[in-house]
């Protein structure tokens, strides 16, 4: 817990490990693209627990088949 804002700190810790593990795939980022590598590392991590290649199709092709 941080005591000047009391705000758990495990949410940024989830985050970066989240953010450390997929990276690690890419073997080195450069400085100059690593603010848009991280934006996707935070969209991802955001919505992990949804079916991204539905959300892929709907917003590509406006629909999901049943």
């Amino acid at each position: 817990m941080d005591r000047r804002t009391k705000n758990p700190v495990n949410g940024i810790e989830g985050f970066w490990s989240f953010a450390k593990h997929i990276l690690s795939n890419y073997r080195g980022v450069s400085k100059y693209h690593f603010p848009m590598y991280l934006k996707e590392m935070e969209y991802r991590f955001n919505h992990r627990k949804e079916n991204l290649v539905e959300l892929f199709l709907r917003c590509f092709f406006g629909y999901v088949s049943p």
